[in-house]
């Protein structure tokens, strides 16, 4: 199973798991490299290839204390999101126990969501618990993946 996730960190990745749910790692998609302890075979990378034309590139700048470092997050379950109104924050649980509280700003940077659209509706992914969805009176639609959630981004690469 593939998941792109439209909120998610740079660089840009696709989520690559078993039908049963148990991630089996990332694959950045301007290098066609692993991100985590895997080696993909060619015949996923051919697929995440033609996945790759369906999405736009994204950017996140969400800065956390309780991240840990682009890469290093080991993919959990979420088990609950809610909308916190007052804090204009998304109160994101997981089912390991940590909990993190996600600006809306950062969400709707990154998934270029209209500064006027107001939430309608948030929806956790029912199949994997690997992410969620944030509705929009406007239509629109917020994908947000757990590593969004959990890693910091990427510092730029050095040249």
């Amino acid at each position: 199973m593939f998941e792109w996730w439209i909120g998610d960190h740079d660089p840009r990745h696709v989520h690559v798991s078993k039908m049963d749910g148990r991630i089996l790692g990332r694959v950045v998609l301007a290098t066609k490299q692993s991100m985590d302890a895997w080696n993909p075979p060619q015949k996923v990378l051919k697929i995440i290839e033609e996945l790759e034309n369906r999405r736009p590139s994204m950017k996140s700048k969400t800065l956390n204390p309780l991240k840990v470092p682009f890469g290093t997050a080991k993919g959990v379950r979420l088990r609950n999101v809610r909308y916190l109104q007052w804090e204009d924050a998304f109160d994101v649980e997981f089912e390991d126990g940590l909990s993190f509280l996600e600006p809306h700003d950062t969400i709707r940077k990154s998934n270029k969501i209209a500064p006027k659209a107001v939430i309608q509706s948030v929806e956790l992914d029912e199949e994997l618990h690997h992410g969620f969805f944030v509705h929009y009176d406007n239509g629109q639609t917020a994908e947000v993946s757990w590593a969004f959630i959990r890693e910091l981004p990427p510092k730029p690469s050095k040249k």
